[in-house]
């Protein structure tokens, strides 16, 4: 089964251009090594410039879980430092459903919770 991830993370004031490239460096590994990483994206969130969103997919549970274990990932994790309070936040998704029209805006997404 498909599973989804969306992180939020909160950086401190300061730190985005370094947070930025790290997390760039970071998205290379993952979808060069990781077969099972299926989509793999950092967004900046508009209300707050400290604010991110990283979505994730893989192919499956264990996909996710190998992805966390990564010497990449854990050497990542360790150069972003102690991170502040609430630094992250994870919700799980399963996929259900998607349609995707290459070169048009449509793009229809029925998720839930697990």
């Amino acid at each position: 089964m498909t599973i989804g991830v969306i992180a939020t993370i909160s950086i401190r004031e300061g730190k985005n251009a370094e947070f930025e490239e790290l997390f760039m460096a970071l998205t290379e590994q993952v979808l060069a090594n990781e077969p099972g990483a299926v989509f793999y994206a950092l967004h900046r969130t508009k209300s707050d410039s400290q604010v991110y969103k990283v979505l994730e997919q893989y192919a499956s549970q264990e996909a996710l879980k190998a992805h966390g274990q990564t010497e990449y990932f854990l050497a990542a994790s360790q150069k972003m430092g102690a991170p502040p309070p609430g630094w992250s936040r994870l919700l799980l998704i399963s996929k259900l459903w998607m349609r995707c029209e290459i070169f048009s805006t449509p793009v229809s997404l029925k998720i839930t919770l697990i």
